[in-house]
């Protein structure tokens, strides 16, 4: 693939979950095993367009829509995030966002991950994968009050670069992380099945 279109940009900004690493099967099967004493399966093309969505804001979506036992919805997240946990060790990089990794890296463009996942599961991620030797900065969930749609994820990463926004992109694979990078001003690249699609 040729990634010659990304020398015009200052900061690459990447999404985690199913942009970076493979990793959206692990958070479905984690929802699933998380609700299943409830008596209902969630659907999983809704999983995956709300990915990129703190596990606290799903949960009180599938708690008000199905009348789940919780008053507060980190119970239930953090139920869902124990799941996740047991299986994170086996996430794994997408082979071409590892090329366009090391080209990046060998042109010295900026990279970081902006992501609606908690940090303690980003850093797993991060420091037990490849991804240690290229990320330099993590804006996870943690660290911003408004989260996707909202830019400011993103935004925070390209701050801390110096880096302009309007030269920048986004790799996203999610709606709610479409609608971020363009409210931010950033140049979006959506990566399907861990293939970017560039215009």
């Amino acid at each position: 693939m040729d990634f010659a279109k990304l020398l015009k940009y200052e900061c690459l900004v990447f999404d985690l979950d199913g942009t970076l690493v493979d990793s959206m099967p692990f958070h479905y099967g984690a929802w699933v095993k998380a609700v299943a004493p409830f008596g209902f399966v969630p659907d999983r093309e809704w999983m995956y367009r709300h990915g990129g969505v703190p596990s606290h804001k799903i949960a009180r979506i599938l708690i008000d829509e199905h009348h789940l036992p919780f008053d507060d919805p980190h119970e239930l997240a953090a139920i869902k995030t124990r799941n996740y946990l047991e299986n994170i060790r086996n996430v794994e990089v997408y082979p071409v966002m590892l090329e366009l990794l090391n080209f990046a890296r060998e042109h010295n463009i900026h990279m970081g991950i902006g992501t609606g996942t908690l940090r303690s599961n980003v850093e797993y991620i991060v420091n037990h994968t490849i991804l240690k030797d290229y990320i330099k900065v993590i804006v996870s969930a943690d660290d911003v009050k408004n989260h996707k749609p909202h830019p400011d994820t993103f935004l925070k990463v390209a701050e801390a670069f110096g880096a302009d926004p309007h030269k920048s992109a986004v790799f996203e694979d999610s709606y709610f992380g479409y609608e971020a990078a363009i409210n931010g001003g950033f140049d979006l690249i959506k990566v399907i099945n861990g293939i970017p699609e560039f215009q």
